[in-house]
């Protein structure tokens, strides 16, 4: 059956979805189409978080519904103190290493 899954910029993506399927599975499905990647998707339904190891059906998502996806932010700032006192702020992304 298909659900709806609406993106944070108010786009509609349409996917078709069994309800034995795994939510990661529905996430790549939204990958496929929009191109966001499976670990920075966040799915809620009926205001609930969905989790990636749980289905479909456990979560009682009918033909039809509306999915939130909100897209979870893999950058932060880390905050470096120098030796003469001074603090820098660095913008980073969870991909980066330190050399």
């Amino acid at each position: 059956f298909q659900v709806f899954v609406k993106t944070c910029t108010g786009k509609t993506i349409t996917i078709d979805v069994e309800g034995s399927e795994t939510i990661e599975s529905v996430k790549e499905k939204i990958n496929a189409k929009d191109g966001t990647p499976v670990q920075r998707q966040r799915l809620i339904y009926a205001g609930k978080l969905l989790r990636n190891d749980l289905t479909v059906d456990d979560f009682d998502i009918k033909r039809e519904c509306t999915i939130q996806m909100l897209i979870f932010s893999q950058s932060f700032q880390v905050f470096v103190k120098t030796c003469t006192g001074k603090t820098i702020t660095i913008d980073v992304e969870g991909s980066e290493t330190i050399e």
